[in-house]
């Protein structure tokens, strides 16, 4: 079952070419796990060169040495070449230890994709995790590309397992016999992820949809192609409407307030986007509430988000840094 999906999602979204040379993130998980086993099963067939990256943050302790230890022991029974990583996450409170973990993560493989030249970077998110990340956005108060959950393909980042349960996963790792890592922290509700995926998810499935999950992903993906759409349409009316000046972002508001309200949602998400670099942070009230300000805020007024300035003035919308 996971096999057969796995590969209809390879070849309906074109996420591997012959020969391609792919870094496997492998934490010891059962997902991982599974995608590293699903991997080698293809690698013949596919002409793959295939490596394992792992990340030892060390917040666990002498099991985190273990799953390092457990990883170089699966590399070397595929006979696969694997590289470890060491980093050291932020210890401040006032950060978001998941985001951390994930942007040192992404980090790491991206430095290692262009120093081992390789074409992809193949990670084990699976439909569950889809289902989790589309809820966490939907609560953050997010617009339609949060909702549209993650992407098959996001650059040279692929998701084979995207459309494969978790229980599809289990069952594979059962029949093949593959021994995995649990991860304590897993079950640790403190971290969002985890309180939606233990309590948020069963309680909304047994009240309200026993196929939440399938449903929240079927969503993900509707809105998706409209979210697409919206896209293509955002980026030629920025392009036709926007300076960029460095550190500065500039546009007539009289433009602006003729443009329909979601194109104008959409063109300050561009903007944020261009100027943060991504709009991870960026809430459906920040965007509101900088609208309101554009529209009835006096002259002169501005307001703060996420680091940026956003001002009205000389009848122009002006964004700097």
């Amino acid at each position: 079952m996971l096999t057969t999906k796995a590969r209809n999602t390879i070849a309906e979204h074109e996420l591997i070419n012959s020969s391609d040379k792919i870094i496997i993130g492998v934490s010891g998980g059962p997902d991982s796990v599974c995608l590293l086993h699903f991997l080698n099963e293809i690698q013949a067939e596919f002409n793959l060169k295939l490596t394992v990256a792992h990340v030892n943050y060390g917040l666990r302790g002498e099991e985190s040495d273990q799953d390092e230890i457990f990883v170089k022991k699966l590399a070397e029974k595929y006979n696969l070449p694997y590289k470890i990583s060491h980093p050291e996450p932020s210890t401040d409170e006032s950060t978001n230890l998941e985001a951390n973990l994930r942007d040192i993560r992404y980090k790491y493989f991206n430095d290692l994709l262009k120093k081992e030249k390789t074409d992809k970077i193949a990670v084990a998110h699976n439909r569950d995790d889809q289902a989790e990340t589309i809820l966490m956005f939907f609560l953050r108060g997010s617009g339609l590309k949060g909702l549209s959950g993650m992407d098959y393909q996001q650059g040279k980042i692929i998701r084979p397992l995207l459309d494969c349960s978790r229980q599809d996963i289990l069952a594979y790792l059962k029949v093949n016999k593959l021994d995995y890592r649990e991860d304590k922290t897993n079950q640790d509700t403190k971290y969002t992820r985890n309180k939606i995926r233990h309590e948020l998810i069963p309680y909304l499935e047994k009240e309200f949809n026993p196929n939440l999950r399938e449903t929240l992903t079927q969503a993900s993906c509707v809105i998706k192609n409209e979210h697409s759409l919206v896209s293509k349409i955002v980026e030629e009316t920025y392009q036709s409407l926007v300076n960029e000046n460095g550190n500065e972002t500039n546009l007539s508001l009289e433009d602006f307030l003729k443009l329909d309200k979601a194109l104008q949602r959409g063109i300050l998400r561009h903007i944020f986007t261009k100027m943060l670099g991504n709009t991870r942070d960026i809430s459906v009230l920040d965007i509101e509430e900088t609208l309101r300000v554009l529209k009835k805020a006096r002259p002169g007024s501005h307001r703060s988000v996420k680091g940026l300035r956003i001002a009205k003035k000389d009848g122009k919308i002006i964004v700097t840094r």
